[in-house]
């Protein structure tokens, strides 16, 4: 089925660098005339939404140190280059504020699951 999937296929690829050049090594037999280089089977790799990915308080705190425009600048490095100016005890601050949040939503959740299948959440 895989042969069939990549022979059919308009695009295949691998879900990183190195994945793409295992599964080119691994399929050379397929394009015997082809170098392992020229193989069709390219990579991706998987991105982040970094603004979404941070959560509001580092947000916050980014907005602060680094101006509220980084959000639509994100390539530019003289404005990673301020992270360095942000106070070690204040990022810890804001990742501890999104874990404790993460912490009392996975409870919530929890707790409404085992409601739902009748049991008591605090049992």
């Amino acid at each position: 089925m895989a042969v069939l999937a990549l022979r059919l296929s308009y695009f295949a690829n691998g879900v990183s660098r190195l994945h793409g050049r295992t599964a080119r090594k691994m399929w050379q037999g397929l394009w015997p005339e082809l170098p392992e280089q020229e193989i069709p089977i390219g990579h991706v790799t998987n991105g982040v939404h970094f603004t979404t990915w941070i959560g509001e308080k580092m947000g916050q705190l980014l907005d602060f140190y680094l101006g509220a425009r980084w959000r639509e600048n994100q390539d530019r490095v003289e404005i990673w280059g301020r992270v360095e100016d942000i106070p070690e005890g204040e990022l810890w601050q804001a990742h501890e504020k999104q874990r404790e949040r993460l912490i009392k939503e996975v409870r919530r959740r929890l707790a409404s699951r085992l409601e739902g299948r009748g049991l008591r959440p605090r049992r």
